[in-house]
């Protein structure tokens, strides 16, 4: 299902004109066209006016048939193998400066494959990248960061 094709129907069955639900949602009519149009994608916030301007539940810009949609049954927990409940469990009992450098490499590891899917080039698809590093640099022990436990946890 196409999102512009759903709200193209809801529009057209409450009698609306792109201009009348512009104003009732407080959207320009030409943003209401190219949605519908399928030239651009709403955002979340977009949606939520839409629906308001309708006066429709959010999820019914979404569901086709009678009554609300049954909610998907979640499990409770995800379940976690005795592997990564150690790290958690070590991730845990860092100091909170060790933890803020843990998720700060993480996010530049993110980051850093990111740029390389994009393919942006000049850069290093390396975690040390943020910190002046590369793949050929050798990491000197006096560097601050080398006595943090969890670098330390992570070179044994």
């Amino acid at each position: 299902m196409h999102i512009g094709n759903r709200l193209y129907e809801l529009r057209e069955a409450k009698g609306l004109t792109e201009d009348a639900l512009g104003k009732r949602a407080g959207l320009a009519p030409t943003c209401i066209s190219r949605v519908e149009n399928g030239h651009v994608t709403p955002s979340l916030a977009v949606l939520e006016r839409w629906a308001k301007g309708l006066d429709v539940e959010l999820y019914q810009l979404f569901f086709v048939g009678k009554g609300k949609p049954e909610a998907p049954k979640l499990h409770e927990h995800i379940p976690v193998r005795a592997r990564e409940q150690s790290l958690l469990g070590l991730f845990h009992q860092m100091p909170s400066a060790d933890r803020s450098l843990l998720v700060s490499l993480a996010r530049g590891m993110v980051r850093q494959m990111g740029n390389r899917k994009r393919g942006r080039k000049g850069q290093q698809p390396c975690v040390g990248t943020s910190l002046g590093l590369n793949a050929r640099s050798t990491i000197h022990p006096s560097l601050p960061w080398t006595k943090a436990p969890v670098y330390q946890l992570f070179t044994k």
